[in-house]
């Protein structure tokens, strides 16, 4: 009779045992498939923020280059004025010689 009972025992673990064996084979499944849908999801939004980032690195490149432009065309437009500067005031020195008579020369009015 013990023997029975220590069969009948045995017969019930092991039962238990097979019985919860799906359910933790499904409950594995479950986590593995939310893991593998989180790991997705994970991968999916690094993929969409190096995407965003790569746009904004190209926004960013875009604009230096459009400021560099800028900054070039304001160098050479300041370069320009400064040499019409230089030809106002070589033409300016021009007519002051032109007005003057050369050092040394005579005035026929004092003569």
């Amino acid at each position: 009779m013990a023997e029975l009972r220590r069969r009948t025992e045995h017969e019930k673990t092991s039962a238990t045992l097979v019985s919860t064996r799906p359910a933790t084979s499904t409950t594995n499944a479950v986590e593995g498939t939310q893991c593998e849908q989180i790991e997705h999801r994970s991968a999916h939004d690094n993929a969409v923020e190096v995407e965003r980032l790569r746009t904004e690195a190209q926004r960013l490149r875009t604009e230096a280059e459009r400021l560099h432009i800028k900054a070039q065309e304001k160098e050479a437009a300041a370069s320009r004025m400064h040499e019409l500067l230089i030809l106002d005031r070589q033409i300016e020195l021009a007519r002051i010689h032109a007005r003057s008579p050369a050092p040394g020369a005579m005035d026929p009015r004092q003569g």
